[in-house]
């Protein structure tokens, strides 16, 4: 789904929801699989994937309009009635795919109940704020930043304590995932903006090298959790086997406990730059006033 934000030259596309749901009550996977089309079953595996077909849309191909296509979204199912869906462009869209699904299992006579607990687990979005930005100047402005440029072409930058991270790039194009409501997207959209209008800039009281940790070093369970969405995958595995000597704590920590934690101020080329202040631990925003952030925007 794709948004404009009022009085900005931001066009915000969600690229996909997931969301997972659970049923009160065991699913025959065998009978799907014979009833629906559509179905991937692998052998020894505790669920099957429905492929069902999401709303109608426009592709822009080069300047003109291609023909009418469908997305299609991905849902695993689980015998013991857990759900994960993937593929939707829109809150909307996951929870009415979801209910959509159960509708025709019910109706097959597969399951009996109706009631369905779904959360939405991240939304990932796309974004362009037009015009080049200058990756190292920014963050050297600004907190919770990470420029590597050698390990990756963009700037990551955390959302306070939230899980939501974003990554910009020298186009100013950017990325944002771990949020879970959409109008959680628009306000952090709109506060990178604002931050990089913003010549801001932070006091730093140590400065010190980030390094490759021979052994493994434990990361606080708190830590990961404020990233499980925002960096996975490599870039996730290599941050584990990071570390720095926290002047704070006079010990080694894990670079990503590091990184969620109070102090940090930013990672360039690295070295972190640290506040130095005393009680470090996960980072405590203050939260912004939640607002109607669908009053901000129109959809196109």
């Amino acid at each position: 789904m794709k948004h404009r934000l009022f009085g900005e030259d931001i066009f915000l596309n969600i690229e996909n929801v997931v969301a997972s749901a659970r049923l009160e009550e065991n699913i025959n996977l065998d009978l799907i699989a014979r009833l629906f089309p559509n179905v991937e079953y692998p052998e020894q595996f505790p669920g099957l994937v429905l492929r069902i077909e999401g709303r109608r849309i426009w592709r822009e191909r080069i300047e003109e309009w291609a023909e009418e296509e469908r997305e299609v979204i991905a849902v695993l199912v689980l015998g013991s009635g857990k759900m994960v869906l993937r593929g939707a462009k829109s809150e909307r869209e996951a929870r009415n795919a979801l209910f959509g699904l159960i509708n025709q299992l019910s109706k097959a006579g597969i399951v009996t109940s109706r009631k369905l607990d779904i959360k939405i687990q991240d939304i990932f979005a796309s974004a362009g704020l037009g015009g080049p930005v200058d990756l190292e100047k920014a963050a050297c402005c600004h907190r919770r930043v990470m420029y590597e440029p050698e390990q990756f072409p963009g700037l990551i930058y955390r959302m306070g304590d939230r899980a939501s991270i974003i990554l910009l790039f020298a186009s100013r194009r950017l990325v944002c995932t771990g949020t879970k409501t959409e109008p959680e997207v628009l306000r952090a959209v709109m506060k990178l903006k604002r931050l990089l209008q913003a010549s801001q800039s932070s006091d730093d009281k140590h400065t010190v090298d980030v390094l490759d940790a021979p052994n493994a070093i434990p990361v606080p369970k708190a830590s990961l959790e404020a990233i499980r969405c925002g960096v996975k995958g490599k870039a996730l595995e290599r941050m584990m086997r990071e570390a720095v000597d926290c002047p704070v704590m006079a010990k080694g920590v894990s670079f990503v406990a590091c990184f969620t934690w109070s102090n940090f101020n930013r990672r360039i080329k690295g070295k972190v730059s640290c506040a130095g202040l005393s009680g470090v631990g996960p980072r405590e925003e203050e939260e912004e006033p939640e607002g109607n952030a669908e009053d901000e925007h129109i959809a196109i």
